[in-house]
């Protein structure tokens, strides 16, 4: 079972964070540093936002690393974008204002290649602004935040989607971000699991969540607004 990027939820989630904020993140930095890619190799998926059309993106990233096609959400949700293919473990998922014309970028979205259920998600070269990056583990995703916060229950289409930043680093930078359940689900007795299954709303900081040992699986950037 592989599980896609909830496009609704990311859409909702941009709603509620993107807004005017000065707020340094104090801690991207030492937990950036625990990507597998130094800081000169990493490319900023938040530099496809800048970009106006997938003109652009083929100008830049060439031909034979752009598609057009279905871009797949929760509850049966599509819509057409273009997928970005640009390195072995991730491809880039971009929707349009305009998707007849290929133009002006509302969100990019970097999913994981690997099984959902993958015990390990590798890295590969891209990461968020905000030092997120795929594979990141929820501790360290909570450190960056500097606080615990809030995400979905696991087993449905909204499952491992972050809720609440509850006014962390991570809140009102335009990031919305999807956790993987992994394969140590599988060793949790059943009274257990069920906590962390269905729409049930979870801390990071969740002894029992914790032991499945969520992970990043995808991630979505858009622009903040002023």
């Amino acid at each position: 079972m592989k599980k896609i990027i909830p496009v609704s939820l990311v859409a909702l989630a941009f709603l509620s964070s993107c807004g005017n904020t000065n707020t340094e993140n104090n801690n991207a930095d030492s937990v950036a540093n625990n990507s597998p890619d130094s800081a000169a190799e990493s490319v900023i998926v938040e530099t496809l936002l800048d970009l106006k059309s997938e003109a652009d993106i083929i100008k830049k990233y060439g031909s034979s690393a752009v598609t057009y096609d279905t871009i797949w959400g929760a509850e049966g949700f599509f819509t057409m974008g273009t997928m970005l293919k640009t390195d072995d473990v991730s491809h880039i998922e971009i929707m349009w204002t305009d998707s007849a014309k290929r133009e002006g970028v509302i969100s990019a979205s970097l999913v994981s290649d690997a099984d959902y259920f993958a015990p390990q998600l590798p890295a590969g070269k891209w990461k968020s602004r905000t030092g997120v990056f795929i594979g990141m583990s929820i501790e360290e995703l909570e450190k960056l935040n500097g606080r615990p916060f809030v995400f979905s229950g696991f087993g449905w289409d909204y499952g491992g989607g972050v809720i609440r930043w509850e006014n962390g680093t991570l809140q009102d930078k335009g990031i919305a971000i999807q956790l993987n359940e992994g394969v140590q689900s599988n060793a949790l007795p059943e009274k257990e699991y069920l906590k962390c299954v269905g729409d049930v709303e979870l801390m990071s900081s969740d002894t029992t969540a914790r032991k499945i040992k969520p992970r990043v699986w995808s991630f979505s950037v858009a622009k903040v607004q002023d």
